[in-house]
């Protein structure tokens, strides 16, 4: 399995909507992103930004079309709405 992001070997699972209070990300197939360590470390503990961003890109673009699997709470999420207008 390859990283979504570097395509180096996978050994991460990433929760795209993260599994918080505030998000409700579900542990749909969908919403789960292969990573390896590294970039899956730049998302929760990264200092690069921009490094960040793009590799948060390219998981939000693996779930744009499958947006209502990713996440069960009782008021959208914030991320989500930013997702469908995008």
């Amino acid at each position: 399995m390859l990283c979504l992001y570097c395509h180096k070997e996978a050994n991460q699972r990433h929760h795209i909507i993260f599994r918080n209070k505030t998000q409700c990300g579900t542990d749909n197939e969908i919403n789960i992103a292969n990573l390896c360590f590294d970039c899956h470390y730049q998302i929760h503990h990264g200092t690069n930004t921009e490094l960040k961003k793009k590799i948060m890109k390219v998981c939000y673009d693996k779930i744009k079309d499958n947006l209502d699997d990713c996440w069960k709470g009782k008021i959208k999420p914030k991320i989500i709405r930013i997702l469908e207008n995008q």
